[in-house]
């Protein structure tokens, strides 16, 4: 038989013998199981098994995409890039540009262009988050599909910048929204100027 898990078994009444090919099945399962959720399976030894997820690293690159989503599923992506000269880091899902996205941010930067606001934004082509002048940026999404429609995507999302040239720094926070015509398989991140850093992204419900 396939590999699947037996309940009650082994149990005190049986013969051993009997259970053996049970006992065999759902241990078998139960491994499955934590392949699938897992990375670095090992026989034995449990040192390099973690929960799955996936690490990009990129170079002078201007686009990553991951695909294969569970359209149920609640993910989180972290991303942290160095890039040059004032540029926006873009999400979007499906690899659809059209005008099927929403945003609203607010935003704080001090130093050389100190400045409290917020930006909004209907019918955009993606969710856009501002990357102000050169250096260090560290941006953090959570997103889900609407359980009772799984084209509509809603986005958590914040980011924190440092301009190693200058006194500039700042941060942002708020959301986005995106309806689109189809169920959530991919998302994918890009920036007009080269990205030079890593993106951790895993299911994390």
């Amino acid at each position: 038989m396939a590999d699947q898990h037996n309940d009650d078994t082994p149990a005190i009444a049986n013969v051993i013998t009997t259970d053996i090919g049970k006992i065999k099945e759902t241990l078998e399962y139960h491994k499955d199981v934590f392949q699938a959720i897992t990375t670095g399976w090992s026989n034995t030894a449990t040192t390099n098994i973690l929960p799955k997820r996936t690490v990009t690293t990129y170079s002078s690159e201007t686009t990553k995409t991951v695909s294969s989503l569970t359209e149920t599923g609640i993910y989180r992506v972290s991303i942290i890039v160095d890039v040059t000269g004032d540029n926006y880091l873009s999400l979007r899902f499906n690899a659809d540009s059209g005008t099927n996205y929403v945003i609203l941010n607010r935003y704080e930067y001090d130093g050389t262009a100190a400045a409290v606001a917020q930006a909004t934004g209907t019918g955009q082509t993606a969710i856009a988050l501002d990357l102000p002048y050169s250096g260090i940026h560290v941006a953090n999404f959570i997103f889900a599909a609407s359980p009772a429609d799984t084209t509509r995507i809603i986005v958590n999302f914040n980011s924190s910048n440092r301009c190693l040239s200058t006194s500039y720094y700042g941060f942002r926070h708020g959301m986005g929204f995106y309806d689109g015509a189809s169920a959530m398989t991919s998302f994918t991140v890009s920036c007009a100027g080269n990205l030079t850093g890593t993106m951790f992204s895993e299911r994390i419900a």
